[in-house]
């Protein structure tokens, strides 16, 4: 079974970021397989796993239909049993023509 957890809030400065961050890694050391996918255009969460050299693909490919599937952009971590689907700058721009 799969189980969904969503960490959001209009308003910045909450810790939504540290509260994802932490709340994954605690499940992966659970043995759990654990995929967080960071939706912000800061990605802070990326760069706490990851460098941006290693980001080739993020988020904003799979949701610009760039015809990349999640599953093509996702990063393995040092965390055991924790992947991480990341995120770039880029993904502003997607959130502007959103609106």
């Amino acid at each position: 079974m799969v189980t969904v957890i969503a960490i959001a809030n209009q308003k910045g400065g909450v810790g939504k970021t540290t509260t994802a961050i932490n709340l994954a890694a605690a499940i992966a050391r659970k043995k759990k397989r654990t995929l967080l996918v960071d939706l912000d255009p800061q990605a802070n969460s990326t760069l706490t796993f990851i460098s941006m050299e290693e980001v080739t693909h993020s988020i904003y490919d799979v949701l610009s239909n760039s015809h990349l599937s999640l599953g093509e952009i996702v990063k393995p971590t040092k965390c055991a049993n924790l992947c991480l689907a990341p995120s770039k700058i880029a993904l502003a721009k997607l959130e502007a023509n959103l609106v």
